[in-house]
């Protein structure tokens, strides 16, 4: 039902938060990318930095520094 309602399930509604929180995160802290994850809820630093990457084009360090400009 909840699919059906919103467009996406709970798990892609979980994940989209999870990620916009790190991308908060990588853009105004300097956090290292594995308290970032750990922060955000992710179980490895390993499976974020690929949900990342697959997610926004660019690895999350790749994003830090380019968000520092």
């Amino acid at each position: 039902l909840y699919k059906d309602y919103f467009g996406v399930s709970p798990k892609q509604e979980l994940l989209s938060a999870r990620l916009s929180a790190a991308c908060r995160l990588l853009k105004y802290t300097n956090s290292s990318v594995g308290d970032i994850a750990e922060s955000c809820g992710f179980q490895s630093v390993g499976y974020f930095s690929r949900y990342f990457k697959q997610e926004t084009g660019m690895s999350p360090r790749e994003y830090a520094q380019k968000t520092e400009e």
